[in-house]
C-alpha cells in the first residue's frame, strides 16, 4: 500500500487508516533520547541487533503498525523489506501522546503480544495517567504466553531501569525528558 509522505504516520488497524499527525517536540526528544540510550547499551552488549525509530512492523493478520522505536536482530531477511517481520522484532516502545493513549496503553499491546514481540515498553511522559511514580515512566512489558503480556516492572524519574533483555541496559527515565 503506497502511502503519502507527509510527516504524518499512517497505521492499518483493523481495515481502518489511522492518521497520526507529526509528533511534538517533547515525544520527539525522548525518542531520540531512548534511541541514543539503547545504542549505546547495545554497542557496549556488542549486541547484533538495529534500533529505528518510526519503522513500520507488517503484522500477521494484515495489520500495520508504526511503533515509536524498535530493536530488531541485525541481518534479519526483513531488513531488506519496505515492512519489518513481527519474528525480526525483539522489542517496541511506544511514547504515549494525548491522541494515541488509548492504542498505546490497549490495542497496540494487544497486537504486538498476539504477533510475538516479547518485549514492550510504554512510556508515559505527561500527566494524563495515573501512576504514581515521577515522570517519564517506562512500563515494561513482557510476553507470558500466547498473545499475552504482563507487566514487568514499571519504573519512574529518579529509578534505575535495569534489564538483562534484549540486551543490557541500564538508565534513569528522567533522562528522556530534557526539554
Amino acid at each position: 500500500m503506497a502511502l503519502p509522505e507527509d510527516g504524518h504516520r499512517y497505521e492499518l488497524i483493523d481495515g481502518g487508516l489511522i492518521v497520526n499527525p507529526p509528533t511534538g517536540p517533547r515525544h520527539q526528544s525522548a525518542s531520540y533520547i531512548l534511541h541514543k540510550q539503547l545504542e549505546l547499551a547495545a554497542l557496549d552488549a556488542d549486541a547484533a541487533v538495529v534500533i529505528y525509530e518510526g519503522v513500520g512492523i507488517s503484522m500477521p493478520d494484515g495489520n500495520l503498525l508504526i511503533p515509536d522505536l524498535l530493536i530488531a536482530r541485525a541481518g534479519a531477511p526483513s531488513l531488506d523489506k519496505p515492512l519489518i517481520d513481527p519474528a525480526d522484532v525483539l522489542l517496541v516502545a511506544e511514547i504515549v501522546s494525548p491522541g494515541s493513549r488509548r492504542r498505546d496503553r490497549a490495542v497496540k499491546p494487544y497486537m504486538y503480544a498476539e504477533s510475538g514481540i516479547r518485549h514492550y515498553w510504554r512510556i508515559e511522559t505527561d500527566r494524563f495517567t495515573d501512576l504514581t511514580q515521577s515522570l517519564p515512566v517506562v512500563v515494561m512489558h513482557e510476553l507470558a504466553g500466547a498473545g499475552e503480556y504482563v507487566v514487568r516492572r514499571t519504573v519512574g524519574a529518579g529509578e534505575v531501569l535495569a534489564v538483562d533483555e534484549p540486551f543490557p541496559i541500564k538508565f534513569d527515565p528522567a533522562e528522556l525528558v530534557r526539554c
